[in-house]
């Protein structure tokens, strides 16, 4: 949303501004609607009131609004923005509102009820479940406003920019292995070992640089020289009393680093 003037200000300042005009319009055509229908009622009832009394009836009792609901917008974009699961944004939501509650009480005993004329006593006894209900309305509109906004405007996820193929060089050729065609990932010296089905290859790399550069790959670490693929995995045995091996689909196995042994089961099978 692009409002005139803005471009000039801090960015800081212009999203604040922002989040204070989209919030400020819909606390307006909140209160609008609201004095609009209490107005209609009432004369219907055969009493006289004017719009610009019943405006400023639900102006005044929801004026705390103005304040409040920017922060639960702004709360409620950042969670839209950052993905957050529902159990968070229900539980913030919560949060929220229950603050922002005690905080109109507090303004309706010590501000609203002398501007009405009114002691805090005769407020309190004239206040009703649907009075609350209104606000528990508004914080929801803003609240979700802010949500929807967030996620639309969320910023996906970057795309993998790992590399799709392994060149591998040797004697005079080279070979381009898909690296989802690789089964497991060995050390040997200068050289990675490229375990694939049909056959391995010799990969003129460190281990650690070769799983660097392929971090999206998939690869679980089992021990401090081999890495390999969960779907290739065929099972996980006993060595003897030695260890345990991890056993690939092609037959070929490799040991399991004690170190690595806690939860190396559930992240495989996973």
């Amino acid at each position: 949303m692009v409002f005139p003037g803005l471009n000039s200000m801090p960015r800081r300042w212009q999203d604040a501004m922002r989040v204070a005009l989209v919030v400020g319009l819909i606390w307006l055509v909140f209160v609008g609607l609201l004095s609009a229908f209490t107005y209609v009622d009432m004369n219907r009832a055969g009493r006289e009131v004017t719009y610009l009394r019943a405006f400023k009836f639900y102006g005044l009792g929801f004026f705390c609004w103005l304040f409040l609901g920017p922060l639960n917008f702004a709360i409620a974009r950042d969670l839209g923005m950052e993905g957050s699961r529902l159990r968070t944004i229900v539980l913030v939501a919560i949060g929220s509102i229950l603050t922002s509650l005690v905080i109109i009480f507090a303004y309706v005993l010590l501000f609203y009820a002398p501007l009405m004329g009114q002691t805090a006593g005769e407020v309190l006894k004239s206040l009703q479940l649907i009075d609350w209900a209104w606000d528990t309305i508004l914080f929801g509109t803003i609240y979700l406003s802010g949500l929807a906004l967030g996620q639309r405007v969320r910023t996906p996820p970057p795309e993998s920019s790992s590399p799709t193929r392994v060149a591998v060089k040797s004697a005079g050729r080279i070979d381009y292995i898909e690296i989802d065609d690789i089964l497991a990932v060995s050390a040997q010296s200068n050289y990675v070992e490229l375990i694939c089905a049909e056959r391995t290859h010799l990969h003129r790399s460190t281990l650690s640089s070769f799983i660097e550069q392929y971090a999206d790959a998939g690869f679980i670490q089992i021990h401090r020289s081999h890495y390999v693929r969960a779907s290739a995995v065929e099972s996980i045995r006993a060595n003897g009393g030695q260890g345990r091996r991890v056993i690939l689909k092609t037959g070929q196995n490799l040991p399991i680093a004690k170190n690595y042994w806690s939860g190396i089961e559930e992240e495989i099978g996973g």
